[in-house]
């Protein structure tokens, strides 16, 4: 039975993080950066401040493809440079290129608070270190899928408590400026609380999906109106609140807190996959820039994107981080260092999407050399 139902917990999560999965997810994202927020909106939004996420302004290397590699040929099959592909990403919500990977890795910084609070913050210092020791001659890319494999496998096997999914409405008159934000934010905690949240992470979302046609609402992971069947959205703004965390909703106190406050909690069931439900929903969320800066001090009001409340809470749990990781060859060991292309006779390879195994190479030492001129921040992944 062990075995069985180890095989079982195997085939799922390797399911939960296939190749498709993947593309799925991408997929989802590229929808949601289509739908337009129409103008009579635009400026409700550089009002108030708040817009989607990736909806910025990148740098201009932002998913540029870059190379690294080890140029010890001595350890190398046919005496060649070895070689790995990659895109700088700048690691920012604001940025419509990375924006993606900001938000894939706040999603997995997330996993790894959820198997804090069940397993203890030594436990997933260990697993951290297990999983580079695994992956130190592959790709950063592998590294974190793995990390990500085996924390989903961890919540997957709770049986006594779940994640579950929440939706946070107020009134829709509400101030989400920036002094009143604030304010609302803490009333949100205060109004899931009542009805039964124990705490988790809470993701605030401005706007909702509507039909452009019937103006219908469109519910999440929906990509088509069910009230006309057209398939061209538009944001419209909406403001409230994902949570993401531990307990269970209580209809009856759901009941008194509406026709107390006007507040409407509904609970959207346990979570499959964590990881993916936390990327889809910083997808789209909130980003805050502060059109009213303070004069005085010369700063802007900033605001987390993911906040933690109850017993997750910043000030009740400690969580391990991932720290670096220093890509390694597989030939020698050597850290890889930037390379440039000298290549005249032909192009450079180019970065695969599809299959992150042909990102590797192995090319004549003529044809590359070692980037010296200068020092360049790597957030390649």
């Amino acid at each position: 039975m062990l075995k069985k139902r180890l095989l079982r917990e195997k085939i799922w999560y390797q399911g939960q993080f296939s190749e498709e999965g993947t593309r799925d997810l991408v997929k989802m994202f590229d929808f949601l950066a289509r739908q337009p927020v129409p103008t009579e909106f635009e400026a409700w939004c550089k009002r108030i401040g708040w817009n989607l996420s990736g909806h910025g302004r990148p740098y201009p290397d932002c998913g540029k493809t870059l190379y690294r590699g080890c140029e010890n040929v001595r350890a190398h099959p046919q005496g060649k440079v070895f070689g790995r592909i990659f895109r700088r990403t700048c690691m920012r919500k604001q940025c419509p290129v990375c924006y993606e990977s900001w938000a894939l890795a706040e999603a997995e910084r997330s996993l790894i608070r959820f198997v804090s609070y069940f397993y203890g913050y030594q436990y997933v210092e260990r697993l951290i270190l297990k999983v580079k020791t695994e992956t130190w001659k592959a790709q950063r890319r592998v590294f974190h899928k793995r990390l990500q494999m085996k924390l989903e496998l961890l919540l997957h096997r709770r049986r006594q408590e779940k994640i579950i999914h929440w939706v946070i409405s107020p009134p829709q008159d509400i101030d989400i400026r920036a002094l009143g934000y604030a304010r609302a934010r803490t009333e949100a905690y205060l109004h899931a609380r009542n009805v039964g949240f124990k705490g988790g992470c809470m993701v605030f979302h401005p706007f909702r999906l509507r039909c452009r046609k019937c103006k219908s609402r469109i519910d999440d992971y929906s990509k088509i109106c069910l009230s006309c069947g057209s398939r061209r959205f538009e944001w419209y703004p909406s403001p409230h609140w994902h949570a993401v965390g531990l307990g269970w909703i209580s209809h009856e106190g759901v009941g008194v807190q509406y026709k107390r406050s006007g507040w409407v909690v509904r609970n959207l069931g346990v979570r499959k996959n964590v990881f993916w439900t936390m990327g889809y929903l910083l997808s789209h969320a909130g980003v805050f820039n502060d059109p009213n800066p303070c004069k005085i001090l010369s700063r802007k009001r900033k605001f987390h994107v993911t906040t933690w409340f109850g017993i997750l809470a910043y000030s009740k749990l400690s969580v391990p981080k991932i720290g670096s990781f220093p890509e390694r060859c597989p030939y020698c060991q050597h850290f890889l260092k930037p390379l440039d292309y000298v290549g005249l006779d032909r192009p450079p390879p180019e970065y695969d999407v599809e299959d992150s195994l042909n990102n590797e190479f192995l090319a004549d030492r003529r044809l590359w050399s070692v980037h010296y001129a200068e020092k360049r921040v790597d957030f390649g992944v």
